[in-house]
């Protein structure tokens, strides 16, 4: 990023920091600890950089306070002149300047020279299965970092642009748009062992391979640039511990056997998970959109709707935990048997992580917000917009429907009605016409009854 590029985006921070309060989840840089508050530096988020004090909140024994934060010999210490950190939950605005939060825990407590810290990546998890049932599986982080994405409108520039990406994070996420749909690739810079130490590739001759690599199909990507620039955004791939990757998989084995949903302080695979069906459903009916609401009643309309066809096992999920409880594949059968369909996205998303490092492998991972399938890229603005509607759209429909339905049965009425009278007066011409010319005239009733 150059100079100048930071100094305009230290300009819109300043700005930020005027008008947003703070609040959600955030990484704190401990300043210092008093009888009750914590004061720090917030590191992430649109006002990172501002200071803060914030109640230390106290959620029973079993949990950490300012006591188990400030004492050396504790697992949760805080080592305030090293720029330990905590990772605080639902921070809101308190009384007296004093922010409130529900949750805290230690994020980097001990900061050590083997530690690093990636704030705020746009950030994918992919999970590679392992051919070994004693081995875990391959966990990979895929970080964007959107404020140095770029656009590319040609083959040159996309060359620079890679070139770029690859000097600054030794990766590259290339997001495309074909036929209204957004796809991405991802190419890694390379290298090799020289004197048992690796080496990477040039930056812009590993750039000109990837255009090489088009081959033949360069027309491809020269019609597609003219219609639709790329976006070019560096990224960085990491991967998961082995050994925190072992204990993800056992939370996750112990849960179930148990039946109860695993619960994972490191780096938690649910939460790179697209925001589920049912919670979408939820929002949309308590966050009214003010250029398009739903009905003041669609929320009872489309819960009766919903329990009219469920099975009783989804009828009792429903009652335990409302929308938010009910499956995405029980949630897609219900809008589908009532003609709406919902986009299918990859289960894993994007969401804006920290990710704390050692030796450059992840330990842990907080959330700052929930994933959805696209990341805030401008060839991906009409995607997101998508996402954000179909939804709201999905209930208007289903809500909607009962009076489209007696609508459309209007024209079916009027035509019955038709056909009564014409049998009425098929009736009563029955004692003057054979049994076949009778025969004949109310086939034609039932075939114009048929056809209405």
């Amino acid at each position: 990023m150059s100079k100048l590029t930071a100094a305009f985006n230290q300009s819109r921070r300043n700005l930020s920091t005027r008008t947003i309060k703070p609040s959600g989840n955030l990484i704190l840089k401990v300043k210092e600890f008093t009888d009750a508050t914590v004061k720090g530096e917030i590191m992430t988020g649109p006002v990172a950089g501002t200071d803060i004090e914030i109640k230390v909140p106290n959620n029973g024994p079993r949990t950490s306070g300012i006591k188990e934060f400030t004492k050396k010999t504790h697992k949760s210490f805080v080592n305030v002149e090293a720029g330990g950190t905590l990772r605080v939950e639902k921070v809101r605005e308190g009384k007296d300047g004093i922010y409130d939060a529900r949750w805290m825990r230690t994020f980097n407590g001990q900061p050590e020279e083997k530690h690093d810290v990636i704030y705020d990546g746009t950030t994918q998890l992919r999970t590679i299965k392992s051919s070994d049932p004693d081995t875990p599986d391959t966990m990979l982080l895929q970080v964007l970092f959107e404020g140095d994405a770029s656009e590319a409108t040609s083959i040159d520039q996309l060359r620079d642009e890679i070139g770029r990406a690859f000097e600054e994070k030794d990766g590259v996420h290339i997001f495309f748009k074909e036929e209204g749909e957004v796809g991405s690739i991802y190419y890694k810079r390379g290298g090799e062992m020289i004197d048992d130490v690796w080496v990477l590739n040039d930056a812009m001759e590993e750039a000109n391979n990837v255009i090489a690599s088009f081959g033949d199909n360069r027309p491809i990507f020269e019609k597609a640039l003219e219609e639709h620039p790329f976006s070019v955004v560096p990224s960085k791939q990491v991967r998961v511990g082995s050994y925190t990757a072992e204990m993800i998989a056992e939370a996750f084995e112990e849960a179930r056997e148990k039946g109860e949903d695993a619960r994972i302080s490191t780096i938690d695979p649910k939460k790179f998970s697209v925001i589920p069906t049912g919670v979408r459903v939820q929002n949309a009916l308590s966050y009214q959109n003010q250029d398009a609401p739903l009905p003041g009643d669609a929320a009872e309309r489309l819960k009766e709707r919903f329990l009219a066809n469920a099975t009783d096992e989804v009828k009792e999920t429903f009652h335990k935990g409302g929308w938010r409880a009910v499956s995405n594949d029980d949630m897609r059968r219900f809008f589908e048997a009532e003609g709406v369909s919902i986009k299918a996205h990859e289960d894993t998303g994007w969401s804006r992580q920290s990710l704390l490092l050692w030796n450059g492998l992840a330990i842990k991972a907080f959330g700052q917000d929930a994933a959805v399938p696209y990341p805030n890229l401008s060839v991906c603005k009409d995607a997101i917009q998508e996402f954000r509607n179909e939804v709201r759209e999905a209930i208007r429909a289903v809500v909607d429907a009962p009076v489209k339905s007696v609508a459309a049965e209007a024209p079916k009425a009027e035509a019955a009605a038709k056909a009564d009278v014409q049998t009425k007066e098929a009736e009563a011409v029955s004692t003057e016409a054979d049994i076949d010319d009778l025969d004949a005239l109310l086939d034609g009733v039932q075939d114009a009854d048929m056809g209405a």
